[in-house]
């Protein structure tokens, strides 16, 4: 599989919608005489160490996967989200692919996945590195659900909820898509216009400004702000 083509916001609409690929209680992976590594070690083992991904192939759970999982702050949702990595492997949906990323002799493959920490909804989104015949994970974000909602349904430039901008990778290419649509829009309501002749254009502005000014709206105030693009 190389670079393929997704559609990022129907992808995104699965999320939202699916069933969660893993329910936890959120009590995964507690404090105890054994570190954090080498309690998630342990539970991959019992699954043979490996998972199997139809079109990427075997995906390797070691210590490796998990000690650059935790290399930077995690919070209890991510650490409870270890044990669900097969079921996000093996069931999520790819939502970004590259061949030879940044030509460093590797593919790349996201996946995402929803799953329920605690009755909660969560979306978790894990990174494959395929170098030739090794794939290993990385599990790169754990976060709530709302935040993916916020930025799916957001219409500006800006994605996220109060709580903050979305940190998972799907976020970052919907909004790119978001921005894409909009200038495409822009684009070619701006050659419509120009291909109009002067006295159209004119005509139609008339016409334009006498609907707005008949909407029941507008006597309600006295004041009006336009937007007028130099």
């Amino acid at each position: 599989m190389g670079n393929v083509e997704i559609d990022i916001e129907a992808a995104t609409d699965w999320l939202l919608k699916a069933e969660p690929v893993s329910r936890l209680t959120g009590e995964e992976f507690k404090k105890s005489e054994k570190d954090l590594i080498t309690q998630i070690v342990e539970y991959f083992d019992t699954l043979g160490g490996k998972v199997d991904r139809v079109g990427i192939g075997t995906v390797i759970l070691d210590r490796r996967g998990a000690k650059d999982s935790v290399g930077h702050k995690v919070g209890r949702a991510k650490v409870a989200a270890f044990k669900a990595v097969p079921d996000i492997i093996k069931y999520g949906q790819i939502i970004d692919s590259k061949k030879n990323w940044k030509c460093r002799n590797y593919d790349t493959y996201v996946i995402d996945a929803p799953i329920s920490i605690g009755g909660k909804p969560y979306i978790a989104e894990v990174i494959l590195t395929k170098k030739k015949e090794k794939t290993r994970y990385y599990l790169h974000e754990v976060e709530i659900k709302e935040k993916l909602q916020g930025a799916f349904i957001q219409t500006g430039t800006e994605t996220g909820t109060p709580n903050g901008a979305s940190k998972l990778i799907i976020a970052q290419k919907l909004k790119e898509v978001k921005q894409n649509s909009k200038q495409a829009l822009r684009r070619a309501i701006k050659a419509r216009l120009s291909s109009l002749p002067p006295e159209q254009f004119h005509t139609e502005g008339f016409k334009a400004a006498a609907l707005i000014q008949s909407l029941p709206i507008w006597s309600q105030y006295a004041t009006i702000l336009l937007f007028l693009s130099m």
